[in-house]
């Protein structure tokens, strides 16, 4: 009888110190996930909204691509006073070094907006891996609740059986003894 109190009585203190453990454990983990949530947050709205035409790799690409406009230009009309070409032709070599330009910008645009969506999926790609990790975490909390409780349903249970078997060996029930002293 003195051994099925004792037990039920370890069971329940090991189940309610295994819940402040498993609590302790969780405010920890949770805390942790606030602060990958926060830096999450931080690196999208830094890398998001950059100016990617301002990047070192897109104004090299623009600098280079106005040397070769320049470039092409500077041979059409050193040609053209050589040779006597017209004012129109000229023009033509000069638009057509702009388009060179034009169409570095717009490649460069489409980068951008790749680079954008790139961002935006990395970021939200760690927003749900840190959202399953709090589900995870409440599951856990969940299942200790639960173990909690059934810990200490099976430690009254045992007090229970400690009380029948006292009442069939002495025909006083444990609880009668302890309340009708």
């Amino acid at each position: 009888m003195i051994g099925a109190i004792v037990g039920a009585a370890s069971s329940l203190a090991s189940g309610i110190a295994g819940g402040i453990k498993a609590r302790k454990a969780a405010k920890k983990a949770n805390k942790i996930l606030d602060q990958q949530a926060k830096d999450n947050e931080d690196w999208y709205n830094r890398r998001y909204n950059e100016d990617y035409m301002q990047s070192a790799e897109a104004q090299a690409a623009l600098t280079r691509a106005r040397e070769l406009a320049n470039e092409q230009f500077s041979k059409v009309a050193g040609t053209a006073a050589v040779t006597g070409a017209t004012d129109e032709a000229v023009a033509q070599a000069k638009q057509g070094a702009n388009e060179v330009l034009a169409d570095t910008a717009s490649a460069l645009g489409q980068q951008a907006t790749a680079r954008r969506d790139a961002v935006e999926s990395q970021y939200l790609a760690t927003k749900n891996n840190i959202a399953n990790q709090r589900l995870s975490i409440y599951n856990q909390q969940a299942a200790n609740a639960t173990q909690a409780a059934n810990q200490g349903l099976s430690a009254g249970m045992g007090l229970v059986g400690a009380d029948i078997s006292s009442a069939l060996d002495s025909g006083r029930g444990l609880f009668e003894r302890l309340f009708n002293q």
